[in-house]
């Protein structure tokens, strides 16, 4: 009598993941996210600081070449400034020929009206472009004045007014994120530059060249302290009539 015997196989194990294996999955899954997600903030914190370095430096040469195109110019006239004036001409006190002796004028400390307290700014008068029959005309300066005031966004500005004779422009704006501005200036036969409060009214014809210092700052909050990034950058400009 033969006996048949079956056997019976084990039963397959079901393939996949473990409990442990998927909690340590999930925990290196989260681990490689916040590493991506930390190096895209740096970058992007990294570009907005790098974009708002960028702007103040553009923000001072823009300063800077439009200011010293007028101080250039300060108390030029077509003719040589040394040729005497000669008034021959009824109640003609204070008129355009009569500014030319100063041509640049300095403010201390926020003494200019509307600039922004403790901050300096200047005046420059130079020779305004026109035609006009001799016969019957008044000829006209043009005035320039830069100063730093507030722009009414919560930060302060450069800006600029022009007058032409009697007539007095409305303010431009013209560089945002100018804080502070502190001119000196340097007279013949000296090195050292000096604040507008020490030159003499009857010295201001004397001056031959304007030191500037602009303190700008961005306009984003980039800083690790949660603050704006600041620059201060000087430039010297030499008065062309002067230096004749």
């Amino acid at each position: 009598m033969s006996r048949s015997f079956h056997s019976v196989g084990r039963p397959s194990r079901q393939s996949g993941l473990s409990l442990i294996e998927l909690m340590i999955s999930i925990v290196l899954g989260l681990l490689i996210a916040g590493a991506a997600v930390s190096m895209f903030l740096s970058f992007s914190r990294t570009y907005t600081a790098s974009e708002s370095l960028s702007r103040i430096q553009e923000n001072a040469r823009i300063s800077f070449e439009l200011m010293s195109r007028d101080m250039r110019e300060a108390g030029s006239i077509p003719c040589s400034r040394y040729l005497p004036v000669v008034n021959v001409l009824n109640g003609a006190d204070g008129s355009w020929w009569n500014t030319w002796g100063s041509g640049l004028v300095g403010y201390d400390n926020g003494t200019f009206p509307g600039s922004l307290a403790g901050t300096d700014a200047v005046q420059v008068i130079s020779g305004a472009s026109s035609t006009a029959f001799v016969s019957n005309h008044a000829p006209v300066s043009a005035t320039t004045r830069w100063y730093v005031a507030a722009n009414g966004r919560g930060s302060n500005s450069l800006f600029r007014v022009a007058l032409r004779g009697s007539t007095v422009g409305a303010a431009e704006e013209v560089v945002e994120g100018v804080s502070d501005m502190q001119l000196t200036f340097l007279l013949p036969g000296s090195s050292n530059y000096v604040v507008a409060s020490s030159i003499p009214s009857a010295r201001w014809r004397d001056v031959i060249a304007m030191r500037m210092d602009l303190g700008l700052s961005g306009i984003d909050r980039v800083g690790t302290d949660n603050s704006v990034i600041t620059r201060r950058v000087v430039h010297t400009v030499t008065l062309r009539s002067r230096n004749a």
